[in-house]
Formats: structure tokens, sequence, C-alpha cells
């Protein structure tokens, strides 16, 4: 089984595209249930407050299940510099 592993033919630490893609449909679902309360937000200045908690409560799924399907380094790495550069291109 070691040697399986050790040839390429086992379970692989390396991002294949399967695993991006994946991570993109993530990211996707990411993005739309954050623009839920972001969107909420604009409606009054005290839901500004509220904002912080609603994202990660609707966040948190989406989230969670991409770090337990993807279980590989620097998916959520590239989830999280996508989802910086998206907003600091729509706030910029």
């Amino acid at each position: 089984m070691v040697a399986q592993e050790a040839n390429g033919n086992g379970n692989s630490r390396k991002l294949k595209g399967r695993d991006i893609i994946t991570t993109g449909i993530f990211f996707a679902l990411y993005f739309i249930l954050m623009m839920i309360p972001m969107v909420l937000s604009g409606i009054h200045p005290f839901i500004w407050v509220l904002f912080p908690g609603l994202a990660g409560v609707l966040c948190g799924t989406p989230f969670m299940l991409l770090c337990a399907r993807v279980q590989k380094p620097f998916c959520v790495l590239i989830m999280g510099v996508v989802i910086c550069l998206l907003t600091c291109c729509l706030y910029v």
C-alpha cells in the first residue's frame, strides 16, 4: 500500500485539476452566500455590525464542506486569495 502511494497511484497530496474545480465550485457558493449579508448591510448601518456574524453563519457551511471534500494543502489558501482579490477589485 505504501509503495503505491510512493509511485503516485495512491492518494497524492498534490492539487489536481479536479481539486481546483471543486475549490472553484465551493468558492462560487461561498461568494454568493457572502453577498446576501453584504447586500442586506446596505439597508441600515446597524446591520453593518451584524455583517461578520451573518457572513460567518452563512459562509461556514461551504467552507467546511470544502475542507472536508478537498483535504489537500493550499486549497483554502487559493480560495482566500481569490476572494480577497475579488473583494478588493469590487471596492476599488
